[in-house]
């Protein structure tokens, strides 16, 4: 068990050695780097990216997306966004 009940959405990848947790359900779940006594839970995501040929026609695109009901995304993230035409956003509610 790498949390303490299902509802912290931590999950254990046993194929390493030893167990790593990871947060959360679905295809990509992300790993988890640091959980603090302060409350702080610290994942690894993957960088979103858009590659386009010559005829600006696109080639490869990957999104990342963190998705939680349960848990606030904290003030100490920062989040970027590069490129031309680059389009990023945070959505969410308050309350």
């Amino acid at each position: 068990g790498c949390s303490l009940d299902d509802s912290f959405l931590i999950t254990c990848n046993t194929t390493f050695s030893p167990p790593r947790p990871f947060l959360g359900p679905g295809n990509t779940p992300a790993p988890v780097l640091n959980i603090s006594l302060d409350g702080e839970l610290r994942v690894s995501s993957s960088v979103a990216h858009q590659c386009y040929d010559a005829s600006s026609m696109l080639v490869e695109e990957t999104t990342s997306s963190l998705v939680s009901e349960k848990f606030p995304i904290s003030t100490c993230n920062r989040f970027t966004a590069v490129g031309c035409d680059t389009f990023a956003a945070i959505a969410g509610t308050r309350g």
